[in-house]
Protein backbone atom coordinates (compact mmCIF):
# COMPACT_ATOMS: atom_id res chain seq x y z
CA UNK A 1 0.00 0.00 0.00
CA UNK A 2 2.83 2.39 0.83
CA UNK A 3 4.38 1.71 -2.60
CA UNK A 4 1.11 2.62 -4.33
CA UNK A 5 0.79 5.81 -2.32
CA UNK A 6 4.34 6.83 -3.23
CA UNK A 7 3.70 6.00 -6.90
CA UNK A 8 0.52 8.11 -7.09
CA UNK A 9 2.12 10.96 -5.15
CA UNK A 10 5.07 10.91 -7.57
CA UNK A 11 2.69 10.79 -10.51
CA UNK A 12 0.74 13.78 -9.17
CA UNK A 13 3.93 15.79 -8.69
CA UNK A 14 5.09 14.84 -12.20
CA UNK A 15 1.79 15.97 -13.73
CA UNK A 16 1.78 19.24 -11.79
CA UNK A 17 5.40 20.12 -12.50
CA UNK A 18 5.62 19.02 -16.12
CA UNK A 19 2.00 19.55 -17.08
CA UNK A 20 1.64 23.09 -15.73
CA UNK A 21 3.67 24.80 -18.49
CA UNK A 22 1.61 23.01 -21.14
CA UNK A 23 -1.60 24.14 -19.45
CA UNK A 24 -0.36 27.75 -19.28
CA UNK A 25 0.63 27.60 -22.95
CA UNK A 26 -2.84 26.40 -23.91
CA UNK A 27 -4.46 29.22 -21.92
CA UNK A 28 -2.19 31.89 -23.43
CA UNK A 29 -2.84 30.58 -26.95
CA UNK A 30 -6.35 32.01 -26.67
CA UNK A 31 -5.03 35.50 -25.89
CA UNK A 32 -2.84 37.89 -27.79
CA UNK A 33 -0.23 39.86 -25.85
CA UNK A 34 0.14 43.53 -26.78
CA UNK A 35 3.27 45.35 -25.62
CA UNK A 36 4.43 48.95 -25.75
CA UNK A 37 7.22 49.96 -23.39
CA UNK A 38 6.30 48.82 -19.89
CA UNK A 39 2.63 48.37 -20.82
CA UNK A 40 1.40 44.82 -21.49
CA UNK A 41 -2.16 43.77 -22.17
CA UNK A 42 -3.72 40.47 -23.05
CA UNK A 43 -6.66 40.53 -25.42
CA UNK A 44 -8.93 37.60 -26.26
CA UNK A 45 -10.89 36.67 -29.36
CA UNK A 46 -14.10 37.61 -27.53
CA UNK A 47 -12.71 41.07 -26.74
CA UNK A 48 -11.69 41.57 -30.38
CA UNK A 49 -15.11 40.38 -31.53
CA UNK A 50 -16.72 43.08 -29.34
CA UNK A 51 -14.82 45.85 -31.19
CA UNK A 52 -16.03 47.36 -34.49
CA UNK A 53 -15.35 44.79 -37.21
CA UNK A 54 -13.82 45.37 -40.63
CA UNK A 55 -13.43 42.98 -43.54
CA UNK A 56 -11.08 42.46 -46.44
CA UNK A 57 -10.71 39.95 -49.23
CA UNK A 58 -7.29 38.73 -50.32
CA UNK A 59 -5.97 36.22 -52.80
CA UNK A 60 -2.81 34.34 -51.97
CA UNK A 61 -1.55 31.26 -53.78
CA UNK A 62 -4.55 31.28 -56.11
CA UNK A 63 -7.19 31.17 -53.36
CA UNK A 64 -9.49 34.02 -52.31
CA UNK A 65 -10.62 34.35 -48.72
CA UNK A 66 -12.68 36.94 -46.87
CA UNK A 67 -11.29 37.92 -43.46
CA UNK A 68 -13.02 39.76 -40.62
CA UNK A 69 -11.51 41.31 -37.54
CA UNK A 70 -10.40 44.69 -36.28
CA UNK A 71 -8.19 47.51 -37.43
CA UNK A 72 -4.87 47.00 -35.58
CA UNK A 73 -5.00 50.70 -34.59
CA UNK A 74 -7.93 49.80 -32.32
CA UNK A 75 -5.80 47.34 -30.34
CA UNK A 76 -2.67 49.50 -30.34
CA UNK A 77 -4.64 52.05 -28.33
CA UNK A 78 -5.02 49.45 -25.55
CA UNK A 79 -1.29 49.88 -24.83
CA UNK A 80 -1.24 53.65 -25.30
CA UNK A 81 -0.22 53.84 -28.96
CA UNK A 82 -2.27 56.37 -30.93
CA UNK A 83 -2.79 56.41 -34.67
CA UNK A 84 -5.03 58.61 -36.80
CA UNK A 85 -6.00 62.24 -36.55
CA UNK A 86 -4.10 64.09 -33.84
CA UNK A 87 -1.61 61.25 -33.27
CA UNK A 88 2.05 62.22 -32.79
CA UNK A 89 3.43 61.78 -36.32
CA UNK A 90 7.06 61.84 -35.17
CA UNK A 91 6.43 58.85 -32.90
CA UNK A 92 4.53 57.01 -35.66
CA UNK A 93 7.34 57.52 -38.18
CA UNK A 94 10.07 56.42 -35.77
CA UNK A 95 8.47 53.27 -34.33
CA UNK A 96 8.47 49.62 -35.36
CA UNK A 97 5.92 46.88 -34.82
CA UNK A 98 7.17 43.34 -34.15
CA UNK A 99 4.55 40.63 -34.76
CA UNK A 100 5.47 37.20 -33.41
CA UNK A 101 3.68 33.90 -34.05
CA UNK A 102 3.35 31.01 -31.62
CA UNK A 103 6.15 29.14 -33.44
CA UNK A 104 8.53 32.11 -33.22
CA UNK A 105 8.01 33.36 -36.80
CA UNK A 106 8.53 37.12 -36.60
CA UNK A 107 7.80 39.98 -38.99
CA UNK A 108 8.76 43.60 -38.38
CA UNK A 109 6.78 46.54 -39.76
CA UNK A 110 7.04 50.30 -39.56
CA UNK A 111 4.25 51.63 -37.35
CA UNK A 112 3.52 53.94 -40.31
CA UNK A 113 2.33 50.82 -42.24
CA UNK A 114 -0.72 50.92 -39.95
CA UNK A 115 -1.36 54.68 -40.28
CA UNK A 116 -4.18 55.35 -42.78
CA UNK A 117 -2.92 58.84 -43.68
CA UNK A 118 0.40 57.34 -44.84
CA UNK A 119 -0.13 53.80 -46.08
CA UNK A 120 -2.43 52.28 -48.72
CA UNK A 121 -2.36 49.08 -46.69
CA UNK A 122 -5.67 48.13 -45.04
CA UNK A 123 -4.51 45.73 -42.33
CA UNK A 124 -6.96 43.52 -40.46
CA UNK A 125 -6.21 41.70 -37.22
CA UNK A 126 -8.41 38.80 -38.27
CA UNK A 127 -10.35 36.40 -36.09
CA UNK A 128 -12.65 35.03 -38.84
CA UNK A 129 -12.11 33.59 -42.32
CA UNK A 130 -14.97 33.10 -44.78
CA UNK A 131 -17.56 33.63 -42.03
CA UNK A 132 -16.10 31.11 -39.55
CA UNK A 133 -13.45 31.30 -36.83
CA UNK A 134 -9.93 31.06 -38.24
CA UNK A 135 -8.74 27.48 -38.80
CA UNK A 136 -6.49 26.05 -36.08
CA UNK A 137 -3.44 26.22 -38.37
CA UNK A 138 -3.81 30.01 -38.74
CA UNK A 139 -5.79 31.21 -35.72
CA UNK A 140 -6.98 32.36 -33.38
CA UNK A 141 -5.32 35.61 -34.59
CA UNK A 142 -3.89 36.42 -38.03
CA UNK A 143 -2.64 39.68 -39.48
CA UNK A 144 -4.01 40.20 -42.99
CA UNK A 145 -2.48 42.76 -45.35
CA UNK A 146 -4.59 43.39 -48.43
CA UNK A 147 -1.81 45.08 -50.44
CA UNK A 148 0.84 42.39 -50.02
CA UNK A 149 1.45 40.27 -53.10
CA UNK A 150 2.35 36.90 -51.60
CA UNK A 151 1.15 36.82 -47.99
CA UNK A 152 4.55 36.25 -46.33
CA UNK A 153 3.86 39.11 -43.88
CA UNK A 154 0.35 37.85 -43.04
CA UNK A 155 1.46 36.40 -39.72
CA UNK A 156 -0.73 33.59 -38.45
CA UNK A 157 -1.18 32.22 -34.94
CA UNK A 158 -0.05 35.57 -33.53
CA UNK A 159 1.06 35.42 -29.91
CA UNK A 160 2.57 38.89 -29.45
CA UNK A 161 2.41 42.32 -31.06
CA UNK A 162 4.98 44.79 -29.75
CA UNK A 163 5.27 48.48 -30.64
CA UNK A 164 8.88 49.59 -30.30
CA UNK A 165 9.94 53.27 -30.40
CA UNK A 166 13.25 53.52 -32.25
CA UNK A 167 13.99 57.17 -31.52
CA UNK A 168 13.53 59.24 -28.38
CA UNK A 169 10.38 61.33 -28.34
CA UNK A 170 10.75 65.04 -27.57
Amino acid sequence: MNTYRRFFLSLAVYIIVLGAPALRAADSADALTLVSGDTRKQITVAELAALPQIETEVEHHGKKHRYAGVDPAAVFSAVGVRLGKGAPMRAILSSAVRVTAADGYTVVFALADFEKSISKQNPVLAIRQDGAPLPDKTGPFQLILDQDKCGKRCVRQISTIEVIPLAPTP
